[in-house]
């Protein structure tokens, strides 16, 4: 029997920078959160505008995930770190900045096709 998928669509709003890129993943990996050390899904899109739209597609279902996504501003591919803080824009699923993301916090049950709003935060 075939195991069902959902598609997580991402909407990524008020980026102040035009420039780089949005790179995100789709992450079910809680124990080495908040890094994506095991990742189900990744996508890139430019950013041309102050919003960006990601989809990610045949996501298997009935599991806990997390998307974890971050402004790209120099187009290195990685999240530049500034000390112990992100030196880039950066944002998950379900988090909104108050204090460090948790698990608990971003996560959400992949049951049905997904529509995410995500904010970019920037120290």
């Amino acid at each position: 029997m075939a195991q069902d998928t959902f598609n997580v669509s991402v909407e990524v709003s008020v980026i102040s920078e035009i420039k780089g890129k949005i790179l995100a993943s789709v992450s079910n990996d809680a124990t080495n959160f908040p890094a994506a050390n095991f990742v189900t899904s990744t996508t890139a899109e430019e950013v041309k505008s102050n919003n960006v739209t990601l989809t990610f597609k045949d996501i298997p279902a009935d599991a806990d995930y997390v998307v974890i996504l971050f402004q790209d501003l120099n187009d290195n591919g990685i999240l530049d770190m500034n000390g112990s803080v992100p030196a880039e824009p950066f944002g998950f699923s379900n988090y909104v900045m108050m204090g460090p993301p948790t698990w608990e916090g971003c996560s959400f049950t992949l049951d049905e096709d997904q529509k995410l709003d995500i904010n970019l935060y920037s120290f």
